[in-house]
């Protein structure tokens, strides 16, 4: 009996090892759940619907390798992420420009991807191909063992390719003009604004409209079109700059983020096009308000729905009306007048200015506009137009 018990016992012993090593033995074949929790979309960083999906699945067998960002340093998101995020942000750019269909990073936090991909976004408009992506979470238990990102492209390699060269020829150009015509970041960013909001018209109906294709192919686009460009551009001429998403007078909308000769600067082209908060004014279309702003200007009527800090700006030497001389602390007739006069004596189509205060700006309207003064240093010309910004204390003559 106690043979027969002894043998009992050892069998059943065994059993439960084999049962406890076939349970836990190459965990990655058997017991993981595959939960996909997250679509992410590049339309103004906006996230997509949630999508959920379980299944059983195996995990991912390889570990994401570590991949450096080359110049990590000069672009602005990535600075604001830890170092941890920072490994992640370079595996999420290396997988997307190799057009990877699948990837694995190295994080397990989901939230550690949804900062990643903002500063990704902010800090590069050439990545046009991509979509969006799919996070899928592999799981044991209730434990997140590994995250899979699955991008989403709009484009295939080939087309990718045909539309990157076109893209790459058209801007080469521009630069290449801009850096023979001007010495100083100031200016060739100012020529930069003003050659986009020429080249560019305000069309919502445009194709890829939330990439540079829009603008650099079809001449057409949506704020998002005009701030990836004018991001494009200038980080091709050295510059630091971001794109920002958020709201302009409630509505969404994009502008960028500029160092120009070393502090920080808001620019919005797509409000610097006239032709897009003045629709059918045949007048200049280049309003000069929307570059060089401080965070007190940009703050009037923009607001960002970014999880990154943006830097307070507070320097004002570059703002367009600064830097041209055209600021004025107050409204005197004389050098009012004298800047009239010397303008329309040069042959310039328009003159353009700005107070510091309020009553400055009303006295100046008064003088002009409502008293007719203007036609005083006109040289005769009876055939004049203006625009006025009562919130920026802007006046613009046109002759």
């Amino acid at each position: 009996m106690r043979s027969i018990f002894r043998f009992l016992s050892g069998f059943l012993v065994l059993c439960v090892i084999v049962a406890l090593a076939l349970q836990f033995h190459d965990p990655l074949r058997q017991g993981w759940t595959k939960l996909t929790s997250h679509i992410g979309q590049q339309i103004a960083g906006a996230k997509g619907e949630e999508e959920e999906r379980i299944s059983s699945t195996t995990a991912p067998t390889e570990t994401a390798a570590p991949a450096p960002v080359e110049n990590g340093e000069q672009y602005y998101g990535y600075r604001q992420l830890s170092e941890e995020e920072q490994q992640v942000y370079g595996q999420f750019l290396s997988g997307v420009q190799q057009m990877q269909t699948k990837f694995e990073v190295s994080t397990k936090d989901s939230e550690v991807i949804d900062r990643v991909y903002e500063a990704l976004l902010a800090d590069h408009p050439e990545l046009f191909w991509l979509g969006g992506y799919t996070v899928t979470s592999y799981m044991w238990g209730d434990t997140v063992r590994a995250l899979e990102i699955e991008p989403d492209y709009f484009y295939t390699g080939e087309e990718k390719e045909r539309r990157q060269q076109q893209i790459e020829a058209e801007a080469n150009r521009i630069v290449e003009e801009t850096v023979r015509l001007f010495d100083t970041e100031y200016a060739r960013a100012r020529y930069i604004y003003e050659y986009l909001i020429n080249m560019v018209d305000y069309v919502t109906d445009t194709p890829d409209n939330q990439n540079i294709c829009s603008v650099f192919l079809h001449r057409g686009s949506v704020c998002m079109g005009y701030a990836k460009s004018f991001q494009y551009l200038v980080q091709k001429l050295g510059m630091e700059c971001i794109t920002v998403s958020g709201t302009a007078d409630g509505q969404a909308h994009a502008w960028n983020l500029l160092r120009m000769e070393g502090s920080y600067y808001y620019v919005d082209a797509t409000w610097g096009d006239s032709n897009y908060t003045d629709p059918g004014d045949d007048r200049n279309n280049v309003n000069y308000l929307f570059f060089g702003m401080s965070s007190g200007d940009i703050d009037l009527n923009h607001k960002s729905n970014m999880k990154m800090e943006l830097p307070v700006c507070n320097d004002v030497a570059c703002n367009y009306y600064v830097r041209e001389g055209i600021f004025y602390d107050s409204f005197d007739s004389g050098i009012i007048g004298n800047l009239i006069w010397e303008s329309k004596a040069a042959g310039k189509p328009f003159v353009t200015f700005r107070f510091a205060d309020q009553e400055s700006y009303e006295e100046a309207k008064r003088y002009l506009i409502e008293e007719n003064r203007v036609f005083d240093y006109c040289g005769g010309t009876l055939n004049i137009s203006y625009r006025d910004d009562a919130v920026y204390r802007t006046m613009t003559i046109y002759y």
